[in-house]
């Protein structure tokens, strides 16, 4: 801040989305990641001094995501990576990542984020996973032999002076009975979103989470 200006500064601080899981076997999709966490406010009076800027990177496949900060006023945890074994949790994050067939449960999450979706109880392992949590919504939970969950909503800012959306879950990936036969999307940069879970058929990968983005808004005079 300055005297003709402002002490204080607005911020967004998203965090790294995790990455989807990698194909699994038995025609099990893998969990979608989940988001990095979005955290928006005010930093309350500042003093003059330095302050780190951290932005966290996007998950490989199976990875969390990094975490990004505003010096010690905020931080943001970088999303949870995507199931990818079978009947294994979605990792925890700033939003969890997705479950995988038959009995995975989305990751839990942090201040910023959603959990990941559910599996449930099904009785056959060749089923889509649950999609990733994003920063607006749960992500989605894997119905019987479905094409995999959709990832959790992301949330708007308009801190840049238009809205723009950051922070969606990846897409849970599809079972055998789907067929699919893709690599799950990878994350855009400077969004903050997950990547999406690998499909049930083999030889296919979970895309990267996207990396974060912070944005600090003050006035100047």
């Amino acid at each position: 801040g300055n005297a003709a200006g402002s002490n204080s500064v607005d911020y967004l601080v998203v965090a790294g989305g995790g990455g989807g899981g990698a194909h699994i076997g038995g025609g099990r999709g893998a969990g979608g990641g989940g988001a990095g966490a979005m955290r928006t406010g005010n930093s309350g009076a500042l003093s003059t001094g330095n302050y780190t800027i951290t932005v966290g990177s996007g998950g490989a496949e199976n990875g969390k995501g990094g975490n990004s900060s505003f010096g010690s006023i905020v931080t943001s945890e970088g999303g949870g990576y995507g199931a990818h074994s079978a009947h294994a949790n979605g990792g925890s994050g700033g939003s969890g990542g997705g479950g995988a067939s038959t009995s995975g449960q989305g990751g839990s999450y942090s201040a910023g984020g959603n959990r990941g979706g559910n599996v449930g109880a099904l009785n056959q392992g060749d089923n889509g996973a649950g999609g990733g949590g994003g920063a607006g919504a749960n992500g989605g939970d894997s119905g019987w032999s479905n094409n995999g969950a959709g990832g959790g909503a992301g949330s708007a800012s308009s801190i840049t002076g238009s809205s723009v959306t950051y922070a969606a879950g990846g897409r849970g990936g599809a079972g055998t009975q789907s067929w699919g036969a893709y690599n799950g999307a990878t994350g855009a940069a400077n969004g903050g979103n997950g990547g999406g879970g690998g499909p049930g058929s083999s030889g296919y990968h979970g895309g990267s989470g996207g990396s974060g983005i912070i944005v600090i808004k003050y006035q100047f005079q």
